[in-house]
């Protein structure tokens, strides 16, 4: 006949183990996460740097065709408040949500696998 101690102690080995499995997974899942994060804002701050240099170069370009560089300027400027009208227009829409949604979703959590279950299981 079993001990009623060795059972306690042998339940609470495995929930002793099982709890350290899920801590570990959580732990890597957590640090990739964090890794993609921060991959995502050296990738965000490389394109701002981009945009700023694109967009002065840009300004200088039409400040040249214009013969005012003031007026490059104030181009410039006026395409990014057109671009920024349009992205308030749209903000709402259902279609823009789920596509950046979606786009997020595959960059944050690529390695994520999912479970399928198989009709005969």
């Amino acid at each position: 006949m079993l001990n009623f101690s060795e059972i306690t102690n042998t339940i609470k080995n495995i929930f002793e183990v099982r709890f350290q499995i899920v801590k570990e997974e959580l732990k890597e899942e957590f640090s990739t996460l964090i890794s993609r994060v921060a991959v995502l804002a050296a990738m965000g701050f490389v394109g701002l740097l981009i945009l700023f240099f694109l967009s002065v170069s840009l300004a200088f370009y039409f400040g040249a065709l214009f013969a005012n560089t003031a007026l490059g300027f104030l181009t410039v400027g006026g395409i990014f408040i057109l671009i920024f009208v349009i992205l308030f227009i749209i903000k709402d829409s259902q279609k823009v949500q789920f596509s950046v949604k979606r786009v997020v979703d595959k960059f944050v959590f690529l390695f994520q696998t999912k479970t399928t279950t198989h009709p005969d299981e």
